[in-house]
């Protein structure tokens, strides 16, 4: 029998299939590669390489199945182990070969560990680092090194981890927790906190170009303080007149001579988000949750004085987006640890798969029930407010939304907390399907090494992937296919508005969180621009396409640096110095 739901989401794929006529026009094929590991009867590829781009270079016309592959490989290449540890001088980025994959036995760092975390990469000033010169990828390999410049940070004692945890937040909107660390609403001992790294391709290019603070003036242009960095705008004047990035890994703006130098990122930039948080002694005792060190951050003075705190936790979320050259636009994947939504009890209502473990009839997705009116072009989203919310999370996960004043500014529901109980949109069948594949594949390779204990990665699941603009959505209308098109992490994006998120923020610098598909003369907006054509896109690519239309080649970090303090776990959101993405640019 059908779970609830499903009958539809099939009927709405189906229709996906037709919708889909639209973006496939609009994102033609872009070149020909051939890509190893393809073979249809088995897809999954326990491989230390990362595969090439999606259906030999045509990931505009993969199904999602072939996608969902795509994704599982490419998580697989960078959970290997690391060729660089904390007791050599190897170079980062690199798997070592002679280990196996998900051996739980093994310690050390993950590839994706030792891509530069974004601080590396967006410092105040990174001038010794290019003095090292191009040969060296501008010191690249060095060893991780978290310098804020104006962080006042006390130093931790012992290696530096290659997990930095400098985000307190979803990008300012709100904080999330894990009711089965703790009952008690708000107990930092339960926060979830993030990360966000980058890889060497994107590291060398940032660096060659000396942007790692936008802010500065631009060689070829002036750049009067205050304003919008001249790199930015010239690269959002360009993408809102051609709908295209400029060529990637380029700097002119594709010969266009009234232009500065413009952003986009090379082939195979990858960029990771990940979220952590502290276990509880039976989930370390489980061995379902992959655990690393971290440093996180902490303050008793409201940010005076900031000591790093260096502490093992537990991996709940990771994202990783990639440009490849069929998907400049970068492809989206996300994938998330087995047990992260519970019910009251503590017991996780998804299986390892995605599968909902009982039908979950009659249930609204988060409590109190988040009900949007959502915009028009002469109106803005609002939210009806509940009557009440609860008193306790029990072991359950939740949210806390930025809190404003009597105005409710933020247009959020701030009056306490917000209680996870599903998803908002299911994980699409074909997701599933995919992940027991893998879930069977990394099984069986495990069991011809004889692995003392079942890997951890099998209780890890993608919960959806965007490798192509989905056309045709109706401004201010949710509607199909939900489950890819709002792509979100449970853990990652937990707020209603990043779950559904369509459009663009109405004033992200002022802290208005709420959305729109309009733009402020009631136009119908769009967010994501390739090949000539643009259009609203949701989830993540669509949030992703703000960054591009601020002129940051999609680049979320990029735009908000340079990295100056990091964020300690109290730290309000309402504080004068919480600054996310100051440099994003809402549409007239």
């Amino acid at each position: 029998m059908l779970q609830p739901g499903k009958r539809r989401e099939r009927l709405l794929r189906a229709a996906m299939l037709i919708a889909g006529g639209v973006s496939l026009t609009i994102y033609p094929v872009i070149g020909m590669s051939s890509s190893p590991g393809d073979d249809a009867s088995n897809p999954i590829q326990i491989s230390s390489s990362l595969p090439e781009d999606l259906n030999n270079s045509d990931a505009p016309h993969a199904t999602l199945q072939q996608a969902a592959a795509f994704a599982w490989n490419q998580f697989i290449a960078l959970n290997w182990p690391a060729l660089a540890k904390d007791s050599n001088n190897q170079k980062r980025d690199y798997p070592d070969t002679s280990l196996p994959f998900g051996d739980p036995q093994y310690k050390d760092p993950l590839v994706w560990h030792t891509f530069r975390g974004k601080v590396e990469i967006f410092p105040t000033d990174n001038a010794a680092a290019f003095a090292k010169g191009a040969a060296s990828d501008y010191g690249y390999d060095d060893r991780p090194n978290y310098s804020y410049g104006q962080g006042n940070v006390a130093p931790s004692t012992g290696p530096t981890p290659w997990i930095n945890l400098d985000e307190n937040s979803q990008i300012g909107l709100n904080k999330i927790y894990a009711g089965v660390v703790s009952s008690v609403p708000l107990d930092k001992n339960a926060q979830i906190l993030f990360m966000a790294k980058a890889n060497r391709n994107e590291y060398r290019y940032i660096t060659a170009n000396k942007w790692w603070d936008p802010l500065a003036p631009d060689p070829l242009l002036s750049n009067p303080p205050g304003s919008t960095p001249t790199i930015f705008q010239a690269t959002a004047d360009f993408v809102k007149q051609y709908k295209r990035d400029p060529i990637a890994g380029s700097t002119n703006c594709d010969g266009n001579p009234s232009k500065a130098r413009c952003v986009s990122l090379p082939i195979d930039s990858i960029e990771i988000k990940a979220g952590w948080r502290r276990l509880t002694p039976d989930e370390i005792k489980s061995g379902r949750f992959y655990t690393a060190l971290t440093r996180h951050y902490e303050s008793q003075d409201d940010g005076k004085h900031i000591k790093a705190t260096d502490e093992v936790m537990g991996l709940v979320g990771l994202h990783i987006i990639r440009k490849t050259k069929s998907a400049p636009y970068f492809i989206y994947t996300t994938f998330e640890q087995t047990d992260n939504i519970t019910d009251a009890a503590g017991n996780a209502v998804e299986d390892e798969d995605g599968n909902y473990k009982s039908a979950l009839k009659n249930t609204t997705p988060m409590t109190p029930n988040v009900i949007s009116n959502n915009a028009t072009p002469k109106t803005t989203q609002t939210f009806v407010r509940p009557g009440s919310y609860p008193a306790t999370p029990n072991k359950q996960l939740y949210y806390q939304n930025i809190k404003d004043t009597q105005d409710h500014s933020s247009g959020l529901l701030d009056g306490g907390i917000i209680l996870v109980n599903k998803r908002i949109n299911d994980i699409p069948d074909e997701i599933i399907n995919t992940n027991r594949l893998a879930h069977d594949k990394i099984r069986s390779y495990a069991a011809s090494r004889n692995f003392k204990s079942p890997p951890v990665w099998l209780y890890y699941k993608l919960i959806n992937v965007q490798n192509t603009p989905l056309g045709e959505k109706i401004p201010g209308i949710d509607r199909f296919p939900r489950s890819t098109y709002y792509q979100a992490n449970s853990v990652i994006e937990t707020d209603y508005n990043l779950q559904r998120f369509s459009g663009e923020f109405d004033d992200f610098r002022n802290k208005k969180f709420t959305i729109s598909d309009f733009t402020k003369s009631g136009s119908n907006l769009t967010n994501v621009a390739h090949n000539g054509n643009s259009l609203n896109m949701g989830g993540c690519m669509g949030c992703h396409g703000n960054a591009q239309a601020a002129g940051s080649g999609f680049s979320f970090i990029f735009l908000d640096s340079p990295v100056t303090a990091p964020e300690w776990d109290t730290k309000s959101l309402n504080d004068s110095k919480f600054r996310r993405f100051m440099n994003y640019l809402a549409r007239p």
